[in-house]
């Protein structure tokens, strides 16, 4: 599948990112919103394809939801990664940013 949109750069993906997020609210089947976004396809074909730096990653952002952590660079790097190892797998960045 080839995603239509071009990579963000890491500036144009702060201000765009909108939910993406979301994907990794609390950890697996813990919590509602996360689980629920971690349903839509293009997670699911990403996490499918069992890309190891993809798993690691995902492992270590699930439960983001401690204010200290979102938001700090260390955590926008990480969320910038996992948007570019998931951006092959969507047919458009909004696929990603609902």
């Amino acid at each position: 599948m080839a995603n239509k949109d071009p990579v963000l750069s890491l500036e144009e993906f702060d201000i765009q990112q909108n939910n993406f997020a979301l994907f990794f609210c609390g950890k697996p089947n813990e919590h509602f919103m996360g689980d629920m976004y971690r349903d839509v396809p293009v997670f699911r074909r990403c996490f499918a394809a069992n890309i190891e730096a993809f798993n690691r990653l995902a492992a270590e952002l699930y439960g983001f939801e401690k204010r200290d952590e979102r938001g700090t660079p260390d955590f926008e790097r990480k969320l910038y990664q996992a948007y570019l190892l998931m951006h092959p797998f969507a047919e458009s960045n909004w696929e990603m940013f609902v």
